[in-house]
This record gives structure tokens, sequence and C-alpha cells, in this order.
């Protein structure tokens, strides 16, 4: 599945069977992946969803709404693509689901196709760096887990750069 890099697993290209909400996605291979420090709104009406809603000011629809749209950025940026997983120190959780930094492989991503381009987080390799993306646009916020925590400051630098620009959900 991939090799090793100074302590940080890295795996080859997989393709992107499906997005299952704004920080998970499905590789072709059936596996399950969650993006590592990013949290994106709730998709649906589960328990999580309810709990948010109970402990906000938020009602269910509205958090579920969100969660949809976010669903929508990364299925823009990564459905049917090629991409890179990158390893933590964690490799999986509980459930034995990945938990991975995402980069889109170079040229896999049509920038004119991306519903937030200006977000776009590109690396020297020409890379786009989803989990980074999917905050810098505004749709999940910085939730660092120890001990996954490599990008725990960036995440947290391009939420606060999103929300004074009022992207994604903070419009």
């Amino acid at each position: 599945l991939g090799f090793l890099v100074s302590s940080v697993c890295i795996s080859s290209a997989e393709t992107v069977k499906r997005v299952v909400d704004g920080d998970t996605i499905e590789l072709s291979g059936g596996k399950t992946v969650h993006l590592i420090g990013i949290d994106a709104p709730e998709n649906t009406a589960n328990d999580r969803a309810k709990a948010i809603a109970k402990n906000s000011d938020m009602d269910i629809k509205d958090i579920t709404a969100r969660g949809k749209e976010a669903e929508r950025f990364l299925r823009s940026l990564v459905e049917g693509k090629e991409v890179r997983l990158e390893f933590d120190a964690d490799r999986e959780d509980k459930k034995g689901n990945l938990l991975a930094y995402v980069f889109a492989v170079k040229g896999a991503i049509d920038k004119k196709k991306v519903l937030n381009p200006y977000g776009l987080e590109i690396l020297d390799s020409g890379e786009i760096f989803i989990n980074a993306t999917v905050v810098k646009s505004g749709y999940a916020s910085p939730l660092a887990i120890p001990p996954n925590v490599k990008h725990s400051q960036l995440f947290k630098q391009l939420s606060i750069e999103a929300v004074q620009n009022k992207r994604g959900l903070w419009k």
C-alpha cells in the first residue's frame, strides 16, 4: 500500500470512488479514509448532528445543510480523481478506517471546476493538499486529535484566514 519516508508512510496513487461527507472519502478499493485534522459538519441527521444541535444555536436542518455543502465542495475536488495518502502516527481509527492527509496528484484537478478555487492549498510539488484546502476554503474546522497533529498549526492558521475572508460556510 505504501512506503516509509522519514517516519511517515506515503501511499502510491489511489482513485477516489466517492465522497462520503465533507471530511471522508471512499477509495476505489473500498477503503474509507477520514481526512486527518479537520472536521466538516454532519451531512445527515445522525446522533452527532443531533448532539451538536442540542449544544448550539443551530437546528439540525442548518447543520445538515452545511454538511451537504461541505460534501459538495470535497466532491468537486477529489471524486473520481487520483490522490496520494500520507499517514501520521495513527494510521487507522478504531473501526479500521484509514486516517490520512490527502493530496490530489499533480494535474488531477481542473481548478476551473472546483467550487471555491481561491482556497486551494497548492504545494511546491504542484499537488493540492486536500485537508488544508477544505479548511482554507471554509468547509471544515481544524480538529487536532493527538497523536495525529503534524499539520494542526497550519489548519488553525488556514481556518482563521477562511473566517476573516468569509469563505465557504463562513459567508
